[in-house]
């Protein structure tokens, strides 16, 4: 994330750091999330909360939980 991007919530004007949001912002979006108010998908269609980025980690996960189901399957 470019460190001059600010937060995609009207008003907040804060530093984004997460998917677009500022910390602060994040938080109340993931609150809401967690209480079943709203979900990522909902944010990402309205333009508030940027998609999820494909990581470097959840590529090796990937890569790993294929090579179990290989193995997995090779066993059978």
């Amino acid at each position: 994330m470019n460190e001059n991007e600010i937060c995609l919530i009207p008003n907040c004007g804060k530093r984004a750091k997460t998917r677009g949001l500022c910390m602060t912002c994040y938080g109340s979006v993931h609150r809401l999330i967690k209480r079943n108010i709203t979900t990522f998908q909902e944010m990402v269609e309205v333009n508030l909360l940027l998609p999820r980025q494909e990581t470097r980690i959840s590529k090796l996960y990937q890569s790993l939980l294929a090579a179990r189901v290989k193995r997995d399957a090779e066993k059978k």
